[in-house]
């Protein structure tokens, strides 16, 4: 579309680092460009134009070295799975680079003097307590309401039988088969 080397009017060249000559790299999905970072590890570049960058800082780099917990700063391999994931082969370890999603959940938004006690069970449903209240979050789903208590739950955990079992300072609550009981 442009000639080689041509420079556009308030673009400016993408700050990464020097190429080796066994450059690695990779678009993923989301259209990010993750490369090699000469010895020093990894980088990732958000989703670049192909215009050129906007600004000259390297601030628009994310750098992955030994320091943010990257195994070997000597990156040979990369490649990306069908869900997501960014597979780095260094010269001592295979890392893994997950896509995670970050929500807020104003509905939760109430800790009670323990905070929020959390329990994952067996079958990927997450419980979540809060000022004398539990909740449940089904893989996928919203928070739904399943237990008010006296008191704030401080602990929460699942039985070898799969029932759940939710502890505060004054009472224990079971619940199995969509029923609680307080013993």
């Amino acid at each position: 579309i442009y000639p080689r080397n041509t420079k556009l009017p308030g673009r400016h060249k993408y700050p990464t680092p020097a190429f080796p000559k066994d450059a690695v790299t990779t678009f993923d999905r989301d259209g990010n460009f993750w490369g090699k970072s000469g010895t020093d590890g990894l980088f990732r570049l958000s989703q670049p134009d192909p215009r050129g960058a906007i600004s000259s800082k390297l601030a628009d780099i994310d750098y992955y070295l030994a320091r943010d917990g990257l195994a070997s700063k000597t990156v040979i391999s990369m490649l990306e799975d069908r869900e997501g994931n960014i597979w780095v082969g260094t010269a001592t370890s295979l890392e893994r680079f997950r896509p995670v999603n970050l929500m807020t959940e104003p509905e939760l938004a109430d800790p009670g003097i323990w905070g929020f006690p959390m329990f994952s069970s067996s079958d990927g449903t997450v419980y979540i307590g809060q000022r004398e209240s539990v909740y449940r979050i089904r893989p996928g789903g919203r928070p739904q309401l399943v237990l008010k208590m006296k008191m704030d739950p401080s602990a929460i955990c699942e039985a070898t039988d799969h029932s759940l079992w939710v502890f505060s300072t004054s009472e224990v609550a079971g619940f199995k088969d969509e029923r609680w009981s307080y013993l």
